[in-house]
């Protein structure tokens, strides 16, 4: 069961990602993926069940890591953050499971991160940003 819904008008260039079935709501959209700037934002007017909305958060994550990460657990989302050369100058790690993780980056020439043995580690639904 949801804890809150919404449903979602489209207008200009929003794409449809979900639509409700049925229930007032029928016809509505549920979760909709608008283009800003650059990029694009994911609004999500319902709370799905829990491996719907990681496959959901990996589906829409960007990779573009080229390498940086050697290991991490399966309970984290990572999207890098790119200057307008494309190259990656953070990385933002969110674990989305409730369980703790961790990972580890490979060292790279100029990074922040110098020690490609340090070990990153989140708690539960904690959020981190790595300059590199």
């Amino acid at each position: 069961t949801a804890l809150f819904c919404d449903a979602f008008e489209i207008k200009g260039a929003a794409k449809v990602i979900a639509e409700y079935v049925n229930g007032p709501t029928k016809g509505y959209s549920a979760i909709v993926e608008c283009p800003y700037g650059a990029g694009k934002v994911i609004f999500i007017g319902t709370l799905p069940e829990q491996q719907y909305l990681i496959s959901l958060i990996k589906d829409f994550s960007p990779n573009q890591l080229d390498g940086l990460v050697k290991e991490h657990s399966d309970n984290l989302v990572i999207v890098p953050r790119v200057d307008l050369k494309g190259t990656v100058k953070m990385i933002i790690i969110i674990e989305i499971c409730g369980r703790d993780a961790q990972l580890s980056l490979r060292a790279r020439e100029g990074a922040a991160i110098s020690s490609s043995n340090e070990i990153i580690k989140l708690a539960p639904f904690e959020v981190k940003f790595i300059k590199l």
